[in-house]
């Protein structure tokens, strides 16, 4: 069976797989291949990356072949405005990219299926457009809840229609649909983890403790409150260390002039922080750390079930997480993690030093943690399977 994968800024930034949908569609497709299925992935270019003027295709494992579109310009990042919108003029440009390259391939290849994959509606257009134009089986998993905005779900649901299935990759993300499509045209299917690089590990604490954080520097991913936070537990706690994993190459983050600079110096917790930048090998630096943070204020736009906190999950790391989307879904306060309040700095470094003055309950909690995603990871790719053969077959 003949796949072909559709999304946004999907490919290799400076060595690694950057996001979650993004890994999200690697893993799905390294599973597919494994099968026997032949998957050809078809993105714009990476953000922070200088392919926006090249068109590539690469194999990146037998069976799974990334094909880049040219966009015309140097660098995704500047077509993304600060909030992390996608600017009109790309979405349109992609839009047409895609469908252009996804027809010319699908001459030579004969696709399947035409699998969309992002938290924006509108891509959800382009598996559309062969579902109407071709007959192709067309379906488009959803990262993030939709926006509750009359505008917004009516729009959305000119980009879900003509769909055969939208699938959720949680419980949250099925309830904002809806208004938007039937209930029968939705299925559940979380996002994959490659469980054979995320495996347990428990260690012992060194004399600093170290928690880790994976995301970008906007303010829906909660950086600046966890900064706060650690400027409370530093008290307690003076060589604590903070790991930034970041969506930028550490030489830009140190060259730039980010606002978090200031505010680092401002807190008194330089020394404290060590920025890694992109990091190409996050299941060593999972082992390196003894808690996982994810701060978010909202998922509007992040993975509504966060591939980082699942990740750190399957490397049995404590994770304290926020309040919002479908992270309750996924950790039971207390049992396969801690949940804080958004925007909360102090309740967010109590539970910072609850697990660190509490070394069996947090690594009872990793251990928890790491059964949950197990479970939850089980089934996913069956799921998969089963879909396509069944589109595939009517």
């Amino acid at each position: 069976m003949n796949i072909c994968m559709v999304g946004l800024g999907i490919g290799k930034t400076h060595g690694a797989f950057v996001g979650g949908h993004v890994n999200n569609v690697i893993n799905l497709s390294r599973a597919l291949a494994e099968k026997g299925f032949q998957v050809h992935i078809i993105s714009t270019p990476p953000i922070h990356t200088d392919m926006g003027k090249q068109e590539t295709s690469f194999e990146i494992q037998k069976g799974v072949i990334i094909h880049t579109v040219s966009t015309g310009h140097d660098n995704a990042l500047y077509e993304i405005s600060k909030k992390g919108r996608l600017s009109l003029g790309y979405g349109f440009k992609s839009f047409f990219k895609i469908v252009s390259a996804v027809k010319k391939l699908h001459k030579k290849e004969g696709f399947d299926v035409i699998h969309g994959h992002s938290g924006f509606p509108w891509v959800a257009l382009i598996p559309e457009h062969f579902k109407v134009f071709n007959d192709i089986p067309a379906i488009h998993t959803l990262y993030c809840p939709l926006n509750n905005n009359l505008f917004y779900q009516t729009a959305s649901k000119i980009c879900f229609s003509k769909l055969d299935l939208v699938v959720a990759i949680s419980n949250n993300v099925r309830n904002s649909l809806g208004n938007v499509i039937p209930e029968h045209k939705i299925k559940i299917i979380p996002p994959l983890i490659d469980l054979s690089r995320f495996t347990p590990n428990f260690k012992e604490r060194t004399r600093s403790p170290c928690l880790l954080y994976i995301g970008n520097l906007s303010k829906t991913k909660g950086l600046y409150v966890l900064l706060e936070a650690l400027k409370i537990v530093k008290k307690d706690f003076p060589n604590i260390k903070l790991l930034l994993g970041l969506d930028i190459p550490l030489y830009e983050f140190k060259s730039g002039n980010f606002e978090i600079n200031k505010k680092l110096e401002a807190l008194d917790i330089t020394e404290n922080v060590v920025p890694l930048g992109i990091i190409e090998n996050l299941p060593k630096a999972m082992m390196k750390s003894d808690i996982f943070v994810a701060p978010f204020t909202s998922t509007y736009g992040p993975a509504d079930y966060p591939l980082s906190v699942l990740e750190a999950m399957a490397s049995g790391l404590p994770v304290i997480a926020t309040n919002v989307g479908g992270i309750p879904e996924i950790i039971m306060h207390g049992e396969t993690g801690l949940i804080v309040e958004p925007n909360n700095p102090m309740e967010l470094a109590q539970a910072i030093k609850y697990l660190l003055e509490n070394e069996r309950k947090a690594t009872k909690i990793g251990t928890k943690a790491s059964e949950f995603v197990f479970e939850l990871n089980k089934d996913a790719i069956i799921k998969f399977l089963s879909t396509y053969q069944e589109l595939a077959s009517d």
